[in-house]
């Protein structure tokens, strides 16, 4: 009990220390964006959402800090907040695919698979390359087999093996 405690006190001075870091420095959006990336790559997600979201009440229109805080939030499993910043997104990029797909999967994961597979076929549409279209019919393919629709899942993944065959 005495190390979950201290455990708890270490990882709240940790993010009392990184909200006071960033709000008395004098840091450029890029070193703020490089941080919040290395804590992201570290597996310290909390330390980048307490970053971006320090950074977004000064610069709410940082679309690229806002998807880096939909991502930590992602990896935190907090869906609701993941819908938020991607819609908040999409109002001024409506066809980000990247985005897109992160929202249908917030919107899969809380439960809204009518929902997830809508914005995953605008995923689709909007995919601007190879990758992001592998990705969105990976995504459409899984939501159609938990709403029992095999035969979209089958032309999903045959989509896939059409473009990747290896």
């Amino acid at each position: 009990m005495d190390r979950f405690v201290c455990s708890g006190l270490a990882s709240l001075l940790s993010i009392v220390l990184l909200l006071t870091m960033a709000s008395c420095s004098g840091k450029t959006t890029e070193d703020i964006l490089s941080e919040s990336r290395q804590h992201y790559d570290d597996g310290n997600y909390n330390g980048a959402v307490v970053l971006l979201k320090n950074h977004l009440e000064k610069n709410p229109e940082d679309i690229e800090a806002r998807y880096l805080l939909a991502q930590a939030y992602r990896s935190l499993g907090k869906w609701t907040q993941v819908r938020g910043e991607t819609e908040t997104i999409l109002s001024s990029k409506p066809n980000d695919s990247g985005c897109l797909l992160l929202l249908a999967e917030a919107k899969l994961r809380s439960g809204n698979v009518s929902g997830a597979l809508e914005t995953t076929r605008a995923a689709h549409e909007a995919a601007k390359d190879e990758e992001e279209t592998v990705k969105a019919l990976s995504l459409m393919g899984e939501i159609a087999m938990m709403a029992n629709d095999p035969d979209l899942a089958a032309d999903a993944f045959r989509e896939i093996l059409s473009l990747k065959p290896e």
